[in-house]
This record gives C-alpha cells, sequence and structure tokens, in this order.
C-alpha cells in the first residue's frame, strides 16, 4: 500500500545527500498535487528523488504498469510535471496502460508527447477515453511517422478511429507493439547498477514532506 507522510510546509526533504535539483522537482509535483487538490503518489516522488528519469532514456512501464498506480487526476498531476520539466524528454516508450486515464488527461499527454522526440511507442489501453480523445490522438499519431506503436485498446475509443490507428502503424511496418528497443528499460531486464539502486529505493520509506491534505475529498492517486 502506498504511503505518503503528511507534516508542515517547511519540513525538510530527504537528506543533506540528495540533489538539490532533484529535490526542486520532486517539490514541485508536491505542490502540483495540492493545487489540484490530489494526493502525492509516494512511489513516484521516490522516483523524482532518485534521479531515474536522469539515468538515460527510458520506458515509463518501469514507472506506472510495474509499480504503481496514479489515478485519473494523479495522472494529469504527473503529466503537468513532465510538460513543466521536459521530464520525459529522453523516452522512448510511454505506457499508460490501465492507469485511469480519461478525456481530461489527453490533452495535457499530447503536450508532453510533443516533447518525446525519441518516442516509438505508446501503450494507452485499458483506459477509459473516447473517441473525441482518440481523435486527438489520431491527428498526433499521424504527424509522427517514426512512432511504429500505438495501444488504444480496451478504451472507449469507436471501432472506426482504432481502425484507423490500425492502419496507420500497420504502413509504418508496426503490426505488433514496440518493445521500446535497446534503448528502453524494463525493471526486470536492467542491469545498470545505478538504476537497480533507484528501483531499490523503492522499498524504503519516502523521504520528501507532502503537504497536509486540505479537504476530505482528495484522491489516493
Amino acid at each position: 500500500k502506498l504511503r505518503s507522510a503528511h507534516t508542515t510546509e517547511n519540513a525538510e526533504m530527504g537528506n543533506d545527500q540528495e540533489d538539490p535539483e532533484l529535490r526542486r522537482r520532486a517539490q514541485r509535483y508536491v505542490e502540483i498535487c495540492q493545487d489540484m487538490q490530489v494526493q502525492p503518489n509516494s512511489q513516484l516522488v521516490k522516483l523524482l528523488l532518485s534521479g531515474l528519469f536522469e539515468s538515460r532514456p527510458l520506458t515509463c512501464y518501469v514507472q506506472f504498469a510495474k509499480f504503481n498506480y496514479l489515478g485519473e487526476r494523479g495522472s494529469i498531476a504527473f503529466l503537468k510535471l513532465a510538460y513543466e520539466e521536459r521530464l520525459l524528454a529522453k523516452a522512448t516508450s510511454l505506457d499508460f496502460s490501465g492507469q485511469g486515464l480519461r478525456d481530461s488527461a489527453i490533452p495535457t499527454l499530447v503536450e508532453v508527447m510533443r516533447l518525446c522526440p525519441r518516442l516509438v511507442s505508446v501503450n494507452l489501453s485499458n483506459n477509459v477515453i473516447s473517441t473525441k480523445s482518440g481523435i486527438q490522438l489520431y491527428e498526433w499519431l499521424k504527424a509522427r511517422p517514426e512512432v511504429t506503436a500505438f495501444e488504444v485498446a480496451e478504451t472507449r475509443v469507436d471501432i472506426g478511429v482504432r481502425r484507423k490507428i490500425a492502419q496507420l502503424i500497420s504502413d509504418r511496418g508496426g503490426d505488433r507493439r514496440a518493445q521500446g528497443g535497446t534503448d528502453g528499460i524494463r525493471a526486470d531486464q536492467v542491469g545498470d547498477r545505478f538504476l537497480q539502486r533507484a528501483l531499490g529505493s523503492l522499498h524504503e520509506p519516502a523521504t520528501l514532506a507532502s503537504p497536509a491534505p486540505q479537504t476530505s475529498g482528495i484522491l489516493n492517486g
């Protein structure tokens, strides 16, 4: 079960050994969550503090599908941070499958993906997104010929739009979901010592203080 510490806003983050820039970024995530009245995700806080996003080109599968669930508003909070900080600029693959995304997250997601020049694979399956979102995603996909895998299965995108996406991918020679290539990282395959330590830190208590919830309606995203 995910946990977050609730202390005063002036409580110190982490320890003296942590990179000030990583602390600033993690604190910015907490501030975005506070503005949105959504519970900061403690696992994501640890990943931000670990420096994992700076380590090398990565697959977002590591952050989300394996370890975590962000939820509708939690996903938006993370995407806002990703846009502000160019957090996913090195990503070759984004996997937000089964993360609770709804239509409200898609405009921000599209803006984030525009900042990902290496992106070749996107998985948005098993989310509650509609045909309206499917059309937005299709228009983005048409302008990105290097993307050869795009999943919207188990969504509310109608069959016509899904067929258009599938045809576009097929025309590019991408008849199956890409695995991120040599630039991608899967937690169960990685050999990089730094990354192993970063992922191992997920089993330790979070060290970033998050602000106390302001209302009873805060989500555990």
